[in-house]
């Protein structure tokens, strides 16, 4: 029967739907429309979008039978907590003075341990990086950083096996050099002894 039902006062984010049961082979999806705020939009299914709509309104002018409007109550949608990001923390670098041998760890992936220490022109240094562990994956690689900020020297594989080392390099500039002790992949790590020679 040919007619319209109202449903009043929704909460904001209550799903509104419509049941039907047509018995002359009309179809609502065809031939019935959802109204809100006194018109307006027509649908089928309705997700409330705010506090202030009053009226929803079933309007089915052909066809006979019922039909009633279906409410779903819900709570507002939360809005997601991101979660942050881990940062890696690096137990390596710091000062390290000639005749020192210090053990460090590369932690993890792209990690570059910093050993700085000072020396006077002219001078030659050794500087040595070797792997603890050889069931590790760490591949030693060495740079040495003037200071300049500029790569003085650099070894892979001078130390024998997959150790680095720096042998009797001449430094010509007094001051402030940075060791950066690191995998030669960047993504390489595990445990090292690192030595510095001043002479």
């Amino acid at each position: 029967m040919p007619g319209s039902v109202s449903y009043l006062e929704p909460n904001e984010r209550d799903t509104v739907s419509v049941r039907w049961n047509f018995t002359d082979g009309f179809n609502f999806k065809q031939y019935g429309w959802l109204y809100y705020n006194n018109g307006g939009d027509q649908v089928t299914d309705l997700i409330i979008p705010n506090a202030t709509l009053k009226t929803i309104v079933l309007n089915y002018p052909y066809g006979g039978g019922s039909s009633s409007i279906v409410k779903k109550s819900s709570t507002a949608i939360p809005t997601p907590t991101p979660t942050p990001t881990p940062i890696p923390i690096d137990y390596g670098g710091g000062n390290i003075n000639s005749g020192e041998i210090v053990e460090s760890s590369i932690d993890f992936n792209g990690d570059v341990d910093e050993w700085e220490f000072t020396a006077y022109a002219p001078s030659k240094v050794t500087i040595a990086m070797n792997l603890i562990n050889p069931n590790d994956n760490l591949n030693p690689y060495l740079e040495l950083i003037s200071p300049f900020g500029t790569i003085a020297t650099s070894n892979d594989d001078g130390g024998g096996s997959k150790n680095a080392l720096i042998s009797e390099f001449e430094l010509t500039v007094s001051g402030k050099y940075i060791i950066r002790a690191q995998g030669s992949s960047l993504k390489t790590t595990g445990s090292y002894l690192i030595l510095l020679n001043i002479n």
